[in-house]
């Protein structure tokens, strides 16, 4: 069954429906046993910091959950918060005629139609999070969330790097695995593979120059489906965004990137390594300031040129607003390259919000209704560095 549950009320300016993919039935067609705990924990922990600071900011937060996986520590942890819990079930009934998508979406669109504001918390996997965000979007409800062309751009890493590629923009050499030219395979003693509609670690692999060629003849000679790049050595961070609906970017203290790294064997006849995050820290260190002018570019590089009169903005031509996420590293040479560009909330929140002087889910439905200003120090919101 999935759950209807409501964070806060009583005062609220805006009704807000939080709809997180994990947690809010976006599995309801694998048994409990099959979804991993990691997965759980992640969609979790973003939706339960954004409907914290949502309901802080008075407003009235709405979400639907998958009843299996709210288990007795989360509701204790609502409980000690204060916040409001208020379990509405609602019956499933004529599943075997939808797929577990459908179901979800159908309820999705109930519970965002009758909200002011709706903001998806989705991956880029499968198209999931494309699909979502266009399927309420034919419905009318107001998203804050990135939208096309930009989110199409951003969810398909070969289209992301044609168009950093197009704007001059640092960012590792791309080809699809299908057309990678072999004899190029010299210019690195490494190589990243990964899906090319991936989101984060998952399915990406780094094999040595010498077993790529039998990898790709083997294995994915024919497929567009992969990207190839060469491994480049660095320290990895993330930068996240505020983007208004007059497409200004707020940008935010960098995030460093602690990746787990080791070794597994791959199709019985290789070994590749193999990344999965394990969380990150805000960096105040003086010399890795935010490469803003990289960044900007990055965004710029994927979207229409932004609107000059405010006055006559139409949200519906408002391709990117609210979080956005960009994955990039410094190499050992001390240059900043761009990695990927995430199109939606991203768990770097969860630090963020934590040490952020103002609260972050407010300036992102401000920026949805209008343009954000920075304070007199020139920052959309100052940080505790003591944390």
């Amino acid at each position: 069954m999935l759950a209807f549950t409501s964070w806060g009320g009583g005062a609220a300016t805006v009704k807000l429906a939080i709809l997180e993919w994990i947690c809010g039935g976006g599995l309801f067609d694998m048994s409990e046993a099959q979804i991993p705990t990691s997965l759980r924990r992640e969609g979790w922990a973003m939706l339960d910091c954004l409907a914290t600071l949502f309901a802080n900011a008075g407003h009235e937060v709405t979400t639907l959950l998958d009843e299996r996986l709210i288990d007795q520590d989360c509701r204790n942890k609502l409980s000690a918060q204060g916040l409001d819990f208020n379990l509405l079930v609602q019956s499933l009934e004529n599943r075997a005629k939808s797929t577990s998508r459908q179901v979800t979406l159908k309820a999705w669109n109930q519970l965002a139609l009758n909200s002011d504001l709706t903001l998806v918390i989705a991956p880029e996997l499968d198209g999931i999070l494309q699909e979502c965000l266009a399927e309420l979007s034919r419905h009318g409800v107001k998203l804050l969330n990135c939208r096309e062309p930009f989110l199409t751009a951003a969810c398909d890493k070969w289209i992301t790097a044609q168009k950093l590629a197009a704007h001059c923009v640092a960012h590792p050499s791309t080809w699809l695995v299908c057309d990678f030219p072999l004899q190029s395979i010299d210019l690195a003693q490494r190589w990243c593979l990964k899906p090319r509609f991936g989101a984060g670690c998952e399915g990406l692999m780094i094999a040595s120059a010498r077993d790529v060629p039998k990898i790709v003849e083997q294995h994915l000679s024919t497929s567009d489906q992969w990207i190839i790049q060469p491994w480049i050595e660095g320290r990895a961070f993330s930068c996240s965004t505020i983007t208004d609906r007059h497409g200004a970017d707020h940008w935010l203290p960098l995030v460093t990137q602690d990746l787990n790294v080791w070794q597994e064997p791959w199709k019985d006849a290789f070994v590749v390594w193999r990344l999965s995050y394990h969380g990150g820290r805000i960096d105040f260190e003086p010399s890795q300031q935010r490469p803003i002018d990289l960044l900007d570019s990055a965004l710029c590089a994927l979207r229409k040129p932004l609107v000059e009169n405010f006055s006559q903005l139409d949200l519906a031509n408002v391709e990117t607003l609210g979080w956005i996420g960009v994955d990039l590293l410094t190499s050992l040479n001390g240059n900043w390259i761009v990695i990927e560009i995430n199109p939606r909330m991203t768990t770097s929140v969860i630090g963020l919000s934590g040490a952020a002087n103002s609260n972050l889910g407010q300036l992102m439905i401000d920026g949805f209704f209008g343009k954000l200003a920075h304070n007199a120090g020139g920052s959309l919101v100052d940080f505790n560095h003591s944390l």
